[in-house]
């Protein structure tokens, strides 16, 4: 069954989500919708959630190696380097590639429930 934003809204007062958004933002000052950003907050049937300024990782390919889980090798992971122009600031992810991020917001999620992140 999927949790929509009620749902989300009083798990996030009893602590599931922190910071936490209750509404969509989609500009930083909405009365004058000045400087968009990508959108975070509470939407109908989830939360988008924010990428930290810190630390993303690109997955790279290393010829005659294989990824497994088991035996991660870092070695697979560079840094990706934040970006910034007159719309902010931004990581850029190659075609075809994977990235690793962490996100600003820490999430409690009850073990009953299954949560699935996609990227924008």
């Amino acid at each position: 069954m999927l949790k929509n934003d009620r749902w989300i809204n009083e798990q996030a007062k009893a602590g599931m989500l922190q910071p936490f958004q209750s509404n969509l933002v989609r500009h930083l000052e909405p009365e004058q919708a000045a400087q968009p950003v990508l959108s975070y907050g509470c939407s109908s049937y989830g939360y988008d959630l924010r990428l930290s300024p810190k630390e993303f990782l690109i997955f790279r390919h290393i010829p005659g190696t294989v990824m497994n889980p088991k035996r991660f090798n870092p070695a697979n992971l560079d840094p990706a380097p934040l970006h910034q122009d007159e719309d902010g600031a931004f990581f850029i992810l190659p075609a075809h590639s994977y990235g690793l991020g962490v996100a600003l917001e820490k999430l409690r999620v009850p073990p009953t429930i299954t949560v699935i992140c996609l990227g924008k």
